[in-house]
């Protein structure tokens, strides 16, 4: 499975009009959502994974970690990553 670790907890929601599932997972580590957009057959058209981590490599910073995959039948077509530090007071 892809990054959900032990989840804590998951949502499903369906939106009818636009055809898109997202599954939205927490866990202990971070934050993860997958969006599957589906066309009028019932097939999917692209899927969207985002996570959102937290690390704390020491006691004064903490690290937040941002990934962006989009999927084109079966092949990443995109990924973005931003990562910020934030100095912890």
């Amino acid at each position: 499975s892809r990054g959900l670790g032990d989840v804590y907890k998951r949502q499903e929601e369906i939106d009818n009009i636009n055809k898109i599932l997202t599954t939205s997972s927490f866990t202990m580590d971070g934050v993860y959502r997958r969006k599957h957009q589906f066309d009028n057959n019932g097939k999917i058209k692209f899927s969207e994974y985002f996570s959102e981590k937290f690390i704390y490599p020491n006691d004064s910073i903490e690290k937040r970690i941002i990934t962006y995959t989009k999927i084109m039948n079966g092949k990443e077509v995109e990924t973005k990553i931003d990562t910020t530090d934030f100095k912890q007071r």
